[in-house]
């Protein structure tokens, strides 16, 4: 007997069979469930507003991925049509616009996200080096070269180009497109990336479980970030340097001192603290160093301007000082340029 969807000769039990596993035999269905849809699409709708062409066999659909091509073209991948037909549309506008306004919806309820979290854990990631190549994996992240050169060659266009087909509430931009001001602009923004706080944790599981829970998320974090582990580096050569116990000083190994300016609702921690002297250790990158960018230069990692990380940091300078601390700064590329001089300033600084 010949499968009537496979066209692959099997042994069938009975005259009435006809397809050779219930894979087939439910792939035929859907293919004939396609061929109805694509009538009614052309017959009644609009082509790329309601529905799209598939280039390979003239089908009418909503949308190329998923079920639909992996029934429709089981042995092609989605790159060799892109390659084939590179200005094909693979959804409708419609279609785009639904699974924008929808995407990640389910995920907003604290159930579902503990249920993915824990299904892709570990090597259970698709991404896990145990499962990839470290190619592939560069491919994938936007902090990698690699991934430029796989969609376009230059960072800034594909940024350009993300941008004009998409929305993101991570960006300044969005809430001036929805008619904004640009300082409630600002505000929409900072109170969107307020994921993760100290504020929200004790809010969330009381005070002493809701800043433990924090400091060891900080913790984790800061041992994967290079700018952290410079710092941390820093931190254990100067105590050693300096010659005095760990009981006397606050820092990231024991309870970071952290203090809370009540008028902005802000919580600030602080690298090094000795007695009431305050040494803060600032990245050249992430805190925008005045010798290195310009007042208008913009992070997009930390989707700030340099003005805006230099009035950050001046807050929570002053918040310091007005709790009665003083406040020594120092710069990455001063250390790194001579780590012996910047030492023996703090020392100076601490009266030791």
């Amino acid at each position: 007997m010949i499968c009537k969807h496979c066209e692959k000769e099997f042994n069938a039990k009975s005259k009435r069979e006809k397809y050779c596993s219930i894979e087939c035999r439910n792939n035929a269905k859907y293919i004939r469930l396609v061929i109805k849809r694509s009538n009614n699409l052309k017959l009644n709708f609009i082509e790329n507003k309601d529905y799209v062409i598939d280039k390979w066999n003239g089908y009418a659909v909503k949308c190329m991925y998923g079920l639909y091509f992996k029934a429709m073209h089981p042995d092609k991948t989605l790159d060799d049509y892109k390659k084939e037909f590179p200005n094909a549309l693979l959804c409708s506008e419609e279609h785009t616009k639904k699974t924008s306004k929808n995407s990640g919806k389910f995920m907003k309820e604290e159930k579902y996200r503990k249920m993915y979290s824990e299904m892709l854990k570990g090597e259970n990631n698709p991404n896990h080096k145990s499962r990839t190549t470290e190619q592939h994996r560069k491919e994938c992240s936007p902090f990698s070269k690699e991934f430029y050169k796989k969609h376009g060659g230059d960072r800034n266009v594909f940024i350009k180009k993300i941008s004009e087909n998409r929305t993101y509430n991570t960006r300044l931009d969005y809430y001036i497109k929805k008619g904004l001001s640009e300082d409630e602009a600002k505000n929409a923004l900072s109170e969107r990336q307020k994921t993760f706080t100290l504020e929200k944790c004790i809010a969330r599981y009381g005070k002493e479980e809701g800043f433990r829970i924090f400091t060891e998320r900080q913790d984790k974090w800061s041992k994967r970030c290079k700018c952290a582990k410079f710092e941390h580096n820093f931190i254990n050569e100067l105590i050693e340097y300096l010659s005095i116990s760990e009981s006397e000083i606050k820092y990231y190994k024991n309870k970071q001192l952290i203090l809370s300016n009540n008028t902005y609702k802000k919580s600030y921690f602080y690298d090094f603290v000795y007695k009431n002297k305050i040494i803060e250790i600032n990245g050249d990158f992430w805190h925008m160093n005045p010798k290195r960018f310009k007042q208008g230069d913009f992070n997009h990692m930390i989707n700030k301007s340099a003005q805006e990380t230099w009035e950050y940091d001046k807050l929570k300078l002053e918040t310091a000082m007005s709790n009665g601390y003083d406040v020594f700064v120092v710069w990455e590329s001063d250390i790194r340029k001579d780590k012996d001089f910047v030492m023996n300033r703090i020392k100076q600084y601490l009266n030791l």
